[in-house]
């Protein structure tokens, strides 16, 4: 057990009485093609709420793809809802986080090409792996092992591998989130308005019961003003875009 995953237990527990208390409404909750499915929550306790857009998939019926935009004109870049549907997809989110310059933090490879060096930053314990199938998974970042054509630091893990809480209580302020998950045989993209990694990591552990399936892992992507989805099915269409351009994109399209 890593040292940090100790601590934040310890800290868990001490404060779960507090945290315990969050009210969740299923907004919406719709199959959609090819073994997928949306939904739409509120989650709420006292003055502190916030709202949470989710897709889950059987990941064996669909290829996911990492976009790079390296361009340096604004206009040059093309948006989620562009290279969604451009790439012939059904779901496309923000991927991982980049600098003032526009340079991705952290280790990037797509098709077997690096296209960024790994970071040495703590926050960024996690990998996003895409295999030559096309099939996503999400791992401790190891920067002497990443055998996958296509790959993605972030973080921090909200939930761990093992499925335990990696945040501390007051780890970060509130924000939009983008988030990948884990779910038994299942891999999902999260988009949330304003909240904290804690809070985010605890509903999803303990109030996520409508979902009908355990998460068990769940890996931080960039957020904040670059947070951002497009779902583009024909049971559901939402286009929820990032406030700036992004450096790259995820996209799942059918097999």
């Amino acid at each position: 057990m890593h040292v940090r995953t100790a601590v934040v237990l310890g800290l868990f527990f001490a404060s779960s009485c507090s945290a315990g208390d969050w009210r969740v409404e299923t907004l919406e909750s719709t199959p959609i093609s090819l073994e997928a499915h949306f939904f739409k929550m509120r989650f709420q306790r006292e003055e502190e709420s916030f709202t949470l857009h989710a897709v889950f998939m059987n990941a064996s019926c669909y290829v996911a793809s990492i976009i790079d935009q390296p361009k340096e004109e604004n206009e040059g870049r093309s948006t989620i809802a562009q290279l969604t549907h451009d790439h012939h997809a059904f779901l496309g989110c923000n991927g991982g986080c980049f600098s003032s310059r526009f340079e991705p933090e952290g280790l990037c490879v797509i098709d077997g090409t690096q296209v960024s060096n790994p970071s040495r930053k703590s926050i960024f314990s996690g990998m996003l792996l895409i295999d030559k199938r096309g099939m996503p998974s999400l791992h401790w970042f190891n920067r002497n092992d990443h055998p996958a054509p296509n790959a993605l630091q972030g973080g921090p893990f909200l939930i761990e591998p093992g499925g335990v809480i990696g945040v501390l209580p007051a780890d970060g302020p509130i924000a939009k989130r983008t988030v990948l998950v884990q779910a038994e045989d299942k891999f999902g993209v999260i988009v949330t308005s304003e909240v904290s990694l804690f809070n985010l990591a605890f509903c999803l552990k303990k109030k996520c019961d409508s979902l009908d399936m355990t998460i068990d892992r769940a890996l931080n992507l960039d957020g904040g003003p670059s947070s951002g989805l497009c779902l583009d099915s024909k049971e559901v269409k939402i286009d929820l875009p990032p406030h700036w351009p992004v450096r790259n994109v995820l996209i799942f399209r059918a097999r």
